[in-house]
């Protein structure tokens, strides 16, 4: 409930060595695969598809600053532990982004997940009354050494761009 994460999650155990299980997320993109051990990751909201092996999430508590600015998980985002694969999901296609000891700004609609060791913070790019006048808006900072994976498409653009031609009243 605090991630925007569906609040059901399905579990599904083989019985065999042979079986399928076939996985969908939510909108048309690409899935990734990100092996989890001496990696772990921060997801943005809407990027978890499943987890496998002993790898599990926890909800970690931002700060009031995070929170105000990180999009739907509000005080919360999805952290991974243990060992296994976890599956992200993205509207549109995925870049990954490696960072040695530097600093990106990405917007924060396109940020899909993130090493946990990289320091990050989301924040107004150009202050909150030009953050309105010109429609920029919220934005992750990442500062150290790991991965940013981004989406190539931005799913609210995308959903304003088609209200245009659908047709409202009667």
């Amino acid at each position: 409930m605090v991630s925007g994460e569906s609040t059901f999650i399905t579990q599904a155990v083989a019985e065999s060595d042979n079986g399928n299980l076939a996985l969908a997320p939510d909108t048309p993109g690409q899935v990734i695969a990100l092996e989890l051990g001496e990696k772990q990751y921060r997801l943005n909201d809407g990027a978890f598809l499943a987890l496998d092996g002993t790898a599990f999430y926890t909800m970690e508590r931002q700060s009031i600053g995070k929170a105000l600015f990180g999009g739907q998980g509000g005080f919360f985002v999805m952290t991974t532990q243990g060992q296994g694969t976890l599956l992200a999901n993205a509207f549109g296609s995925i870049k990954k982004i490696e960072l040695q000891n530097q600093e990106i700004t990405i917007d924060n609609a396109h940020v899909v997940a993130w090493s946990q060791s990289l320091d990050y913070n989301i924040h107004l790019e150009n202050g909150f009354w030009q953050s309105i006048g010109t429609g920029e808006g919220v934005v992750n900072t990442f500062r150290g050494t790991g991965e940013v994976y981004v989406q190539s498409l931005n799913l609210q653009s995308f959903a304003g761009s088609l209200n245009k031609y659908i047709q409202k009243g009667s």
